[in-house]
């Protein structure tokens, strides 16, 4: 089904606010048809973004408001928005100060993803800087800034839109870096450049699931550092931890470094990053790609993440299959004495933890 014509639409809108007092885009969907009462599409989900953005500019100049950011989100969730009357706004008693009040009904259109209102108002804000700063922000989210990158984004346009937008600075952003994903869709990933590829700005606009869908499209994906990292961060986004523990293994036995450098910033989950500051605080001074063996050790749940097919064929891929043995034998003679040969600190650290537990 395509979008409703601008008739059936207001006609639609109408109805609700009659019925409701404010508009509820589920709803609307629903007495479209685009979607069915479980939330699926009977239609292509653009012709649901589209109807929900014609719907907002049509309720919008009935003085209808969302909160907000809420035209930034994510579809699924921007169906769940209801717009109604604003209350009042304390600067309705302030308006001797039009250059604030101005200000403050820029930002609300700039949020609402009204940008010729908030392209009207920028005449009004006293304040050249804000002025300038904000004239920025609005280009940066319509066609007239088509070279936004990772870097602008992160280092110009994500400062400007916290100091303008203070709280509202993450649904802004959210829009920026998910519009930066659908232009780089299709993009290769390039080493040298890869914060250009698509799983970047998926992860910075929070759409985890995209981001590991992007990433499970590059060959070799599973063998490359940065790569890795996000494939770790990304599914465990979107509660995947068993594929997140499992990426984040590989990194350490294959680009150790990098696993260093990704906990120390730590991107990993709570639990992994305890493991990682035990791990560290061991007086036995491991190699990285030891972890993965000595992480087995004090979370065994780990041998369904990561089965012995998956370590490499290393002396720390051998190692962590000595100790998957040890743990599934239950700690049998010939099992230790494995771990032993190989690595006896690890064996020590086994059986202090099983006499601990």
């Amino acid at each position: 089904m395509s979008v409703a014509t601008a008739a059936d639409l207001a006609a639609a809108v109408d109805r609700l606010l009659l019925e409701r007092g404010e508009l509820d885009f589920f709803e609307l969907l629903l007495r479209l048809k685009l979607i069915d009462a479980s939330g699926g599409w009977l239609a292509a989900p653009d012709a649901a973004a589209d109807t929900l953005d014609a719907a907002h500019a049509y309720a919008s100049q009935q003085g209808l408001r969302a909160a907000s950011g809420a035209m930034f989100l994510p579809l699924p969730a921007r169906c769940r928005v209801v717009m109604s009357k604003s209350p009042r706004s304390q600067f309705d008693l302030l308006r001797d100060n039009q250059g604030l009040y101005a200000e403050t009904q820029l930002r609300d259109a700039l949020l609402d993803r009204r940008f010729d209102a908030a392209r009207e108002l920028l005449a009004r804000v006293d304040d050249a800087n804000a002025r300038g700063e904000f004239t920025q922000l609005i280009d940066a989210a319509t066609a007239r800034c088509e070279d936004n990158d990772a870097e602008r984004i992160a280092n110009r346009l994500a400062p400007l839109a916290r100091r303008r937008l203070g709280d509202n600075a993450a649904a802004y952003l959210r829009g920026l870096w998910s519009a930066l994903a659908e232009r780089r869709a299709g993009l290769r990933f390039d080493p040298q450049r890869p914060q250009d590829h698509a799983s970047h700005a998926w992860l910075q606009a929070g759409e985890a699931a995209r981001a590991v869908d992007v990433i499970a499209m590059e060959p070799g994906w599973h063998e490359d550092a940065p790569l890795l990292a996000r494939m770790a961060q990304a599914s465990a986004g979107c509660g995947r931890s068993g594929d997140a523990r499992l990426a984040w293994m590989r990194l350490c036995w294959l680009h150790p470094h990098a696993a260093e450098q990704a906990f120390d910033e730590s991107r990993a989950d709570p639990s992994l990053l305890e493991h990682w500051s035990d791990f560290q605080s061991d007086e036995a001074a491991y190699e990285t790609d030891t972890f993965p063996a000595w992480t087995l050790i004090v979370d065994p749940g780990q041998r369904f993440s990561v089965p012995a097919e998956q370590a490499p064929q290393t002396p720390a891929g051998e190692l962590y299959r000595a100790v998957l043995a040890l743990i599934a034998s239950g700690g049998e003679s010939n099992a230790r004495r494995r771990v032993h040969a190989l690595r006896p600190a690890l064996l020590k650290h086994y059986l202090g933890y099983a006499a601990n537990r």
